[in-house]
Order: C-alpha cells, then structure tokens, then sequence
C-alpha cells in the first residue's frame, strides 16, 4: 500500500505532489499532538481538515473508508510507514508475541503509541527483561508446553514460569517495549517455501 501511494505521487503533476506533501506535513504535526492526547490548536486543526478532504480521503476510502485502526504483527513495522498512514488518518497499532504466548504480549494502544515500539503489555501479563537483555513473559497467555516434549518446553519456560522469548529489548520509563535484536535465528518456512527470522506475532 505504502508503496503504490508513492508510485501514484510520483506519476502525478507537480501541483499534485506539492499538495500532497504539504498534507503529510501537516498530518505528522497533527500526529505530535496525537501522541500526547492533546487536541489541535485551531489553526492546525484546520489545515489538517484540509489536508484530509485533498490528500488523504482516498486512501482511507481505498481500505473501505469506515475504518478505525490496523493491527500489525508477524514482522517488524517501519517507523515510516507506521508515521505516514497514522498522519493520512489511518493508524496501525503494532503488537508483539509469539505462537507459544497465544499470541499477543504487548501492543500499542490508540491513546499511547510509539512508532518503533510495539507497545505495552496486555491485561494481566508480566513482562520483564532479564539480564542478558532478552525478553521474558509470564501469565496465562503463556503455553502450558510444547506437546510431548517436556524437554524442549524446559528450555523455553523456567521454574518460575516465564517464557523466554528469545528476543532482546528494552522497557522505557512509560512500559514500551521495543525490540532491538534476536537472541537466536529461528526461520519459519511460509506455505510459498520462504524463509524469515520469527519476529513477532501474525496478525489477527
């Protein structure tokens, strides 16, 4: 999506992509304010209305133009993309988690997002992360265990009961996660016979 919208700009007039760079412009300032649950000031909110009636109504209206949010999972959400569609009006929440955490840990939320993050832990999950850097997660979204194989269920969930996940993140001052590495290299094969790194959780 995000790159036919561009291929689209970049086939369009000179006045065409003029407005539609001023829009998001005016739209990544408006996010600012969004961030913060702060309301626009007048005059932005104004541009932003603008902004929106040129540029923007397309788009929402090519995703069924009643549309509240996306969830992203399944691989990790350009900070780009996730600012250029949150701007044009249609924000994506990306979450985190894992097939053996059933599958949601953290995600972000409509009131407290950071793009680069993937959010913050759900209702009654703890997350921590340990010293090694890699995140841990204990609740009752974690699996019981990996079906016969009481060995390999060892590996991954401790006497205490958290799973590790093999990933590496931090947890700011507000609770985001972000993830910033991947302690070991899973690849998971797709139905099409693709290989990728297993990175967070599909979407729902």
């Amino acid at each position: 999506m995000y790159a036919r919208v561009l291929s689209n700009v970049e086939a369009a007039s000179p006045l065409r992509q003029k407005i539609f760079h001023w829009a998001v412009g005016v739209g990544k300032a408006a996010v600012q304010y969004q961030q913060n649950n702060q309301p626009l000031p007048g005059l932005l909110g104004a541009k932003y209305k603008i902004a929106s009636k040129l540029a923007f109504t397309k788009l929402i209206d090519l995703v069924g133009g009643n549309v509240r949010f996306f969830v992203s999972g399944g691989a990790p959400l350009s900070a780009e993309i996730g600012e250029f569609f949150t701007s044009a009006g249609l924000q994506i929440l990306e979450g985190y988690g894992l097939t053996e955490t059933s599958p949601v840990i953290t995600v972000n939320r409509l009131d407290k997002f950071r793009f680069g993050s993937v959010g913050i832990k759900i209702d009654n999950v703890e997350v921590k992360i340990a010293p090694d850097g890699e995140i841990l997660t204990r609740g009752p979204h974690v699996m019981k265990g990996y079906y016969k194989k009481e060995a390999a269920t060892r590996e991954v969930i401790d006497d205490e009961g958290w799973f590790h996940t093999g990933d590496i993140g931090v947890i700011d001052e507000a609770g985001m996660l972000t993830i910033t590495d991947r302690k070991k290299n899973i690849i998971v094969v797709t139905p099409a016979g693709k290989t990728s790194p297993r990175r967070r959780w599909k979407t729902c």
